[in-house]
This record gives C-alpha cells, structure tokens and sequence, in this order.
C-alpha cells in the first residue's frame, strides 16, 4: 500500500518517512538472519527514499540522520559480506553526514549514530568524549554498549 501511495504522491514526506522505515526493518531482519543481500537492498532503498526526504525538507537533521544510520547498517550487511572497502565507505559517509549536526547539537540519537560509525571505523580516541557525553545523560541501548565493548571502551561504562 505504501509503494502505491508514494508513486501516487512522491512528495508526501510522511509516506515517504513510513515507507523508509518499513525497509530499515526489512533490512534488520535480513541481516540478522544473515541474508546479506536481501538487507543490502532492503537498506539501499531506504537509503534512497529518505535521500527523497531530504531533498523536500533540506537541512533538517532527523532526515539526515535517519540517511546516516542507513548507511551504518548497509556498511554492516557489506561488512558481513568480507567487502570492507564498501563497508569503510558507507561508514565513512555516515559520519560525513553527521559532522554538522553533531558540532552544533547534543541530541544522543544524532550522537549514537555518530559514535556507531566512528566506532566501526576504528575512530576510538575520536568516539570516547562523545561517548561519555551519552553515558552521562543515561543513554543505555544495549547494541551501543556492546560496540562500546567491543571497541574496548568499556572502562566507560557505568
């Protein structure tokens, strides 16, 4: 029903929004069951209707970050796949796309997705400030403390 009503109305931000979200989840499963490409193509849609979003709403950084978290995710499905160059690009990208926001805004959802990419890229040192900021202000996701862990920040936990 969404794909017909996005055709119908590809300006429509909320169906669009749905429809992006709708696909991060298919991308979700897919991954998590390890159906690499099937996630891959989930997230490379989403990717690409949130791209829409962005296109009609501009600099507004729930958009941007809902790009960048694509992203990380469809870096994870290459990266399960042994193509880390693509990997270490879409991260890459992610955090490309974040810098800007995270100069100038606190908000721990921009700052998780932030952080997860710089995570991934090995950026640990850059990570740890950001890091405690979130701990701080009690930001608990459990995927995030896991990379925390695993990235060897765990002394930061609480």
């Amino acid at each position: 029903i969404l794909e017909r009503l996005v055709a119908e109305d590809p300006a429509r931000v909320s169906w669009l929004n749905q429809l992006s979200f709708a696909h991060q989840a298919l991308g979700e499963l897919h991954l998590g069951q390890g159906r690499t490409a099937q996630a891959i193509a989930s997230y490379e849609k989403a990717v690409e209707l949130v791209l829409q979003i962005v296109a009609i709403t501009g600099d507004d950084p729930d958009p941007r970050n809902q790009v960048s978290w694509n992203r990380v995710m469809l870096g994870d499905a290459h990266a399960q796949r042994g193509e880390l160059d693509r990997a270490r690009e879409l991260w890459t990208q992610a955090v490309e796309w974040l810098e800007p926001i995270t100069a100038v805004s606190d908000d721990v959802n921009y700052l998780d997705t932030y952080v997860q990419a710089l995570l991934r890229l090995g950026r640990v040192d850059e990570s740890r400030p950001l890091v405690e900021k979130m701990l701080a202000r009690g930001w608990d996701d459990p995927k995030f403390l896991e990379l925390l862990r695993r990235s060897g920040l765990s002394a930061e936990l609480p």
